[in-house]
């Protein structure tokens, strides 16, 4: 065993030829009832033995257990029977610089504040993973993990400090899967910062991380994923997030935030389910790139997908063949993004399915089933080079509706084509939406398509931008309004 500053640095055999027994650690005289603290006979231990096996218990640990090595494994019991225990501090549970790691079967308990004077010296988080590749944690539980007085606490370099149940800074190819998160700050956090010094701000490679099949729940955020800064960072590749269950009883933040600053490769949202309370289920900022946001249910989200600008364009993103229903705002919303493709996306009794503004640029809105439109099913404010283009939008019977309206400037290419428009929503089956001038009437308010653009002038031929579409049970005023 080697020290290494503040580490236990562990050099020994390969992950090949590691020790197939786990060693029981109460064997050493590891405290399994919280009666003491376990953190510096685990640390110890960790010189000797490579595996690791907690029974059942509780496990107390004041401080981090902090060690700098490959191939060492923690296993418990059951997430609920085997926990690790802090209380009033902010330092990690388990801090470590290495690859081809693995957790399983722990739970992880922070209580109470901590010592505020140690604010700087640490992140707040479960497991804090350093520059590490090939680790995996699995079956675990993380519960008050950080602390809102932790939590957007800046170092003395102004870095933020992470707080967090799986905190990964720096490295690749990690594995967060079959993991429950409650009422923590951040459920898992990803980055290409190396904090851990105060002062140290150096950025390392990030790359194909994935977040599976875990249960977030009541997290002021699930996964927040922020590679580098307005520099690009460095080698910021794929991830992906997939196959999560996001739960929220209040009014919250995001479930979901990219923060990708030009990343490199794919980061992919695939297959999680969203309910409840955030003002965004999924959230993506500052210059954004190459991302695939698909095959997700948002239910009862302020807002389902939001793209915001803040300083830097998100660009070539895909938002496809999600659901996303009862949002109180907007279920899709794009402001100062560019190249954005939404398609085959089911909306259902959102206040507006889709809204474009600041001057979101190139975006294609195709076959996509808007239904029960409450406000607007499409809704357009200073854009650029928009094509919307064989959609399906069903009405309510509400007395002010607009499938499509057309505000603020109108830039380049307004192409409104193919679109299929009903007075009626999509349940009531197309016999059921047959109409006549005899038959239903469309409210009095109910517009197909509205344009209202101060720019609407400068369009020369608006019949020809807005044709091939067709109508159900609404009159000709009906179908296109200006």
């Amino acid at each position: 065993m080697i020290i290494c500053g503040a580490f236990v640095c562990i050099h020994g055999t390969s992950y090949a030829q590691a020790d197939n027994n786990f060693f029981d650690v109460t064997k050493a005289g590891v405290k399994n009832d919280g009666s003491e603290d376990s953190k510096d006979k685990i640390i110890q231990l960790l010189g000797t033995h490579k595996k690791l096996y907690f029974p059942k218990g509780n496990y107390l640990v004041n401080g981090q257990i902090e060690f700098e090595g490959n191939n060492i494994f923690f296993k418990g019991d059951d997430s609920s029977t085997t926990k690790f225990i802090q209380k009033k501090n902010y330092s990690n549970i388990i801090i470590f610089k290495g690859s081809n790691c693995s957790f399983r079967n722990i739970g992880f308990v922070q209580t109470g504040y901590g010592d505020e004077s140690k604010m700087f010296e640490s992140y707040g988080s479960g497991i804090c993973i350093l520059r590490g590749n090939n680790n995996i944690i699995e079956n675990c539980s993380f519960t008050g993990c950080g602390d809102a007085k932790a939590s957007n606490v800046k170092s003395e370099n102004n870095a933020v400090k992470s707080s967090a149940g799986v905190y990964i800074s720096g490295g690749k190819d990690n594995l967060v899967t079959k993991c429950k998160f409650t009422n923590s700050i951040m459920g898992v956090n990803v980055d290409d910062y190396q904090n851990f010094k105060i002062g140290d701000a150096r950025r390392f490679a990030v790359s194909n991380n994935d977040i599976k099949s875990n249960l977030f729940t009541d997290c002021n955020k699930g996964v927040v994923i922020d590679f580098g800064g307005a520099d690009g960072g460095k080698d910021l590749a794929g991830g992906t997030i997939s196959d999560n269950v996001f739960e929220k009883k209040a009014l919250g933040d995001k479930a979901i935030l990219l923060a990708l600053f030009n990343n490199t490769d794919s980061v992919i949202i695939n297959n999680n389910n969203f309910k409840g309370g955030f003002n965004d289920a999924i959230g993506v900022i500052k210059g954004s790139r190459n991302v695939r946001i698909s095959n997700n249910n948002i239910d009862n989200a302020y807002s389902g997908i939001t793209l915001y600008s803040s300083g830097f364009y998100n660009r070539k993103i895909l938002i496809a063949n999600n659901t996303i229903t009862n949002s109180a705002y907007t279920a899709i919303a794009l402001h100062s993004s560019g190249q954005i493709e939404i398609s085959g996306n089911k909306l259902t009794n959102n206040k507006t399915a889709i809204s474009l503004s600041n001057y979101a640029d190139s975006v294609k809105i195709k076959q996509n089933l808007i239904d029960k439109i409450n406000t607007s099913g499409i809704a357009l404010n200073n854009v650029v080079n928009v094509d919307i283009s064989d959609n399906e939008l069903y009405f309510t019977n509400s007395n002010s509706s607009n499938g499509i309206i057309v505000d603020g400037a109108i830039k380049n290419d307004l192409n409104i084509v193919n679109n299929h428009f009903s007075a009626q929503s999509s349940a009531a089956g197309a016999s059921a939406r047959q109409f006549s001038a005899s038959a239903v009437a469309a409210p009095k308010n109910f517009n197909a398509i509205k344009v209202i653009s101060k720019d609407k002038g400068k369009i020369k031929n608006l019949n020809s931008i807005v044709s091939k579409n067709t109508f159900e049970g609404m009159k000709g005023e009906q179908q296109l309004r200006q």
